[in-house]
């Protein structure tokens, strides 16, 4: 697949602006995007090949965990299921920032099927439209 790249200005970024991301995450493809340290890869957590490109390209074992972000508590609670008090009392505090939390994974991310938990993180961004509304994506980042 030939490499394709999307450029857009961090501080005037509209959800209209990463469209083409969008579609490429819905086909399947892989997407790299400049994180507070290095990079991340991005990919459909739903999609069972994905997740397993993903795994391919980063050469991670088959039981490592990746990383789920999402751009609010509202997402994290309608992929994951309730946070519960505690969670979502640190997330309130912290997000968006450098806090992850466990959750339990559930069975339609793809990362269930062979993982019982998934770190769920939500990072600070400078616009809270950086994907696709209802999107979830999973994001080993290079540092991990």
């Amino acid at each position: 697949m030939p490499t394709r790249r999307l450029t857009v200005d961090p501080q005037t970024v509209q959800t209209e602006d990463l469209a083409a991301a969008v579609a490429w995450l819905r086909e399947g493809s892989v997407v790299a995007f400049p994180t507070d340290t290095l990079y991340g890869l991005a990919v459909d957590p739903f999609s069972d090949a994905a997740v397993r490109v993903l795994f391919d390209l980063k050469g991670r074992p088959a039981r490592a965990a990746i990383p789920l972000l999402a751009d609010s508590i509202e997402q994290v609670e309608a992929v994951c299921g309730p946070m519960g008090s505690t969670g979502a009392r640190l997330a309130a505090a912290w997000w968006p920032g450098p806090l992850s939390l466990i959750l339990d994974a559930p069975a339609r991310v793809s990362v269930a099927s062979e993982y019982e938990t998934a770190a769920t993180s939500l990072r600070s961004v400078p616009t809270s439209s950086t994907h696709a509304p209802g999107s979830a994506r999973a994001v080993p980042s290079f540092e991990s």
